[in-house]
C-alpha cells in the first residue's frame, strides 16, 4: 500500500456507513502507511451508535440519514 504518504490526509469515502466496520478498518490501514483519515463521506448513514464511537474525532458527512 505505497499510495498514502506519510503525514497524509485522506478522505474516506464509502457508500453505507451501518455498524463502522470497514470505516474503522480503513483507519487502521491508513495509520499503518502514516496518512490520517480526516474526514469521511457517506452516501447513506445508518445511524449507528457503534459507528460514531468508531468515527470519534473525525468529521463525517453523510447524504442521506436513516
Amino acid at each position: 500500500v505505497d499510495g498514502i504518504k506519510k503525514g497524509q490526509n485522506v478522505l474516506f469515502f464509502d457508500d453505507l456507513c451501518a455498524t463502522g466496520g470497514t470505516a474503522g478498518a480503513a483507519i487502521g490501514l491508513v495509520k499503518q502507511c502514516g496518512g490520517k483519515i480526516k474526514d469521511f463521506a457517506f452516501v447513506v448513514d445508518l445511524n449507528f451508535p457503534e459507528a460514531k464511537s468508531k468515527l470519534k474525532g473525525c468529521d463525517v458527512f453523510s447524504v442521506i440519514k436513516y
